[in-house]
């Protein structure tokens, strides 16, 4: 007979593994924990959800002065102050003189004040040419989601065909 405290057991399993599904979650865990982190250091430093980096919000305020071919200082991309702007007419006065009229409307929440700076240009359509003049109009208090009407007089009698444009608008508080 044999003694079972010498029998030796051979047991092809291996070295059982306790906690297998446990290491699993515990590193999926750490995985999505740190991915929360990362968002939110993005989200804070403005990358993600953010209004970019300086040099995407200066890609897209050079956006809009080439859409509306209208200069400004301000870096308001909510409201850019070319689109408070509606150019209306370019004529003569009684007098001969070129004069520009337009509006102006303020989008925001807060009464404004506009700074126009129109030019007026001998030719017309695709042949334009030499500045004629140049000046600038002001707009003050303009409350919030009002219209106001604006007027630049250039002070000079066009020879012939001539243009009117808006080449620059600062809105200031």
């Amino acid at each position: 007979m044999t003694d079972p405290s010498a029998e030796v057991v051979h047991d092809d399993v291996g070295p059982r593994r306790i906690g297998g599904c446990l290491a699993s979650i515990l590193v999926v865990g750490a995985l999505a924990v740190f991915t929360v982190l990362v968002v939110v250091s993005l989200t804070l430093a403005g990358v993600i959800g953010g209004e970019g980096s300086a040099s995407e919000q200066a890609e897209r305020l050079a956006e809009i002065e080439a859409e509306y071919g209208i200069a400004t200082s301000s870096q308001d991309l909510d409201h850019p102050p070319q689109r408070d702007l509606r150019l209306g007419r370019c004529e003569r006065d009684a007098a001969g003189r070129i004069v520009s009229m337009g509006s102006v409307t303020n989008y925001t929440s807060e009464p404004v004040n506009y700074v126009i700076s129109a030019t007026f240009l001998a030719g017309s359509g695709t042949d334009v040419g030499e500045e004629l003049a140049a000046t600038t109009v002001r707009v003050d208090d303009v409350a919030a989601e009002r219209t106001v009407d604006w007027t630049a007089e250039s002070g000079v009698v066009a020879p012939g065909d001539f243009t009117c444009r808006v080449v620059r608008i600062e809105r200031t508080p």
